[in-house]
């Protein structure tokens, strides 16, 4: 059995703004070593296609021509950041993640964009003091949230 048991449905949303970025971290437990994460989205017509995958260190893009060209990166081994966000970004990213050792999770995120406003806030009011790039914020709670879960180990 896993020290790290993961409900069949683990997801998470992740809220964004037209313009803005956002950060999606698959939480990883301090015992377990990544091989390979890979990146799907699922595009409008109901098709998946692979955006990104992290393996042994290396960032590899397996289409660069797609929606997303230039605007992805990564952040560390177990983040990817989605730039210059626009409202077709929006939709269910799953992070394939592969553990040494065979043993494998997946998690989904839904990415909801928003338009940018006059109104729209320079800070959102959930952010710790000295942050500013709202995505951090998001990135925080959904790995808080996924943490958090009844029968979850892991160690901070």
């Amino acid at each position: 059995t896993s020290d790290f048991p993961v409900p069949n449905s683990l997801q998470c949303q992740v809220d964004g703004i037209v313009g803005g970025s956002i950060s999606l971290t698959a939480p990883i437990p301090p015992e377990k070593a990544v091989d390979q994460i890979e990146w799907d989205f699922q595009l409008q017509n109901g098709s998946v296609c692979v955006i990104a995958e992290f393996t042994r260190g290396t960032f590899e893009r397996s289409n660069p021509s797609d929606q997303f060209q230039q605007r992805l990166e990564k952040v560390n081994e177990t983040t990817l950041r989605i730039k210059e966000l626009v409202k077709e970004d929006g939709g269910v990213y799953v992070a394939h993640v592969r553990f040494k050792g065979a043993e494998a999770q997946d998690l989904r995120f839904v990415l909801v964009v928003a338009p940018r406003t006059p109104s729209s806030p320079t800070r959102s009011p959930g952010l710790p003091t000295g942050k500013s790039d709202p995505s951090e914020s998001w990135t925080f709670l959904c790995v808080l949230f996924i943490a958090l879960m009844p029968g979850m180990m892991i160690g901070f």
